[in-house]
């Protein structure tokens, strides 16, 4: 136990206490509750000192705690709005292709007529283009 200015101060003085008449011959005992009673108060500032530091460092580590959460937090934010761009592009690949599939049947109908018409319909080559 560290002692400060304080805490020396407390054992210099003492602390006065009365007692009964037969134990203030005895000098050592009046000594000794003076100076338990001091140490006693030194502990109980020492144990709210340490309260203290203890309660300022348990606020520092939750306020760290705290900016990891919320940087943790707007990370999350950022992965989630990049996973709803990469599923809207998705979906318009998805849109694109399923378009270019009908183009390319709407094409071959266009080609398998264009041919009837060349041909005049005379039996021709009626395969569709590949």
């Amino acid at each position: 136990m560290e002692t400060g200015p304080y805490q020396r101060a407390l054992l210099s003085r003492g602390v006065t206490t009365k007692v009964d008449a037969e134990d203030e011959r005895v000098p050592v005992l009046q000594q000794a509750m003076e100076y338990s009673g001091a140490i006693g108060a030194m502990v109980m500032d020492e144990l709210a000192y340490v309260h203290e530091r203890t309660e300022t460092g348990l606020g520092m580590a939750m306020n760290g705690i705290e900016r990891e959460v919320t940087r943790v937090e707007d990370r999350v934010s950022e992965h989630e709005t990049l996973i709803e761009e990469v599923q809207g592009d998705v979906g318009n690949l998805i849109a694109g292709a399923w378009t270019s599939a009908n183009i390319e049947d709407a094409l071959r109908v266009e080609v398998t007529g264009l041919r009837h018409l060349v041909t005049g319909g005379r039996g021709g080559n009626t395969q569709q283009a590949n």
